[in-house]
């Protein structure tokens, strides 16, 4: 999709100077930005939900709010965080303990092409004074979302568990949520802004990639469904048109995610990105 230019050009533009007068204010002030709006505070993760128990589990493991600075990782010398580090890649990404693999795999899926990635933020680095611009399209409306670099981190009883899939659920003093790899900021950064569009992070538990592939991007999107073993009539061909076209693909999987493996090596009920689609000849010459 080609964005409005004079809309979507004009917004960015104002976006960057918004956010050079806020850093240039607080440098003078000798202050960081604290986002009063979205606070580091408990409302922010359960939001407008009445899902108690889902709040309870991540309690469990939730030593509070720490600005990125302050990762345990980041005390490391060199590693100090940054918006993006050593380039964008759909791999770069692992979700945390908030149920949205849709929103992680629609990420992903743009991540392919890295210049799609970085027009979500209002710039491409981190600022001293931990403000972050970042640029969705909500309700088909370009806006910048700004928010602060406070992030719930896990604390140490996160060590003591393990996923269904026997992966770890994630360190002491990192981000509980959804991250990169690495001391990259740009996974948590979207994802909070994300979350503070609808108010609250556990409220964006659950959905479907395509609406939120058109929230990152202002793009249309398409969705196709079908039914169990139910033949999708022309999805393959309309699959290998979208990697023709370079679209952003995605897909998803049907059951209930238990974090466990099928027997095709594919999650239940979990979002993924569909990075390609080619068709292969064996050595017989059958496609």
């Amino acid at each position: 999709m080609r964005e409005n230019g004079t809309t979507a050009r004009s917004i960015r533009k104002q976006s960057v100077d918004a956010q050079k007068e806020m850093i240039a204010k607080l440098k003078e002030q000798n202050e960081l930005f604290t986002d009063t709006s979205f606070p580091a505070k408990r409302k922010s993760i359960l939001g407008t939900s009445t899902n108690v128990a889902r709040m309870a589990d991540i309690d469990r493991f939730c030593d509070g709010w720490k600005r990125a600075r302050d990762f345990s990782s980041a005390k490391v010398a060199g590693n100090e965080p940054d918006l993006f580090k050593g380039g964008i890649d759909p791999t770069d990404i692992k979700q945390g303990m908030l149920g949205d693999c849709y929103f992680v795999a629609a990420l992903a899926t743009l991540a392919e092409w890295p210049e799609r990635v970085k027009k979500i933020y209002v710039t491409d680095s981190a600022n001293q004074q931990g403000i972050f611009g970042v640029n969705m399209y909500l309700d088909g409306i370009m806006q910048t979302i700004w928010i602060d670099d406070y992030f719930p981190v896990f604390n140490k009883e996160v060590s003591s568990v393990r996923k269904e899939n026997g992966q770890e659920l994630g360190k002491a003093g990192e981000t509980i949520f959804s991250a990169a790899q690495g001391n990259e900021l740009w996974v948590a950064v979207a994802e909070k802004a994300y979350a503070k569009a609808h108010r609250g992070y556990v409220i964006i538990e659950g959905g479907s990639c395509g609406p939120t592939l058109r929230d990152l991007s202002g793009a249309p999107a398409y969705t196709h469904c079908w039914e169990n073993e139910e033949e999708a009539e022309g999805l393959w061909e309309k699959i290998l048109e979208g990697e023709e076209l370079n679209y952003a693909m995605s897909a998803g999987s049907p059951g209930v995610d238990e974090g466990k493996y099928n027997d095709s090596g594919i999650v239940p009920g979990h979002a993924y990105s569909l990075l390609a689609g080619k068709v292969i000849t064996d050595k017989d010459g059958n496609e």
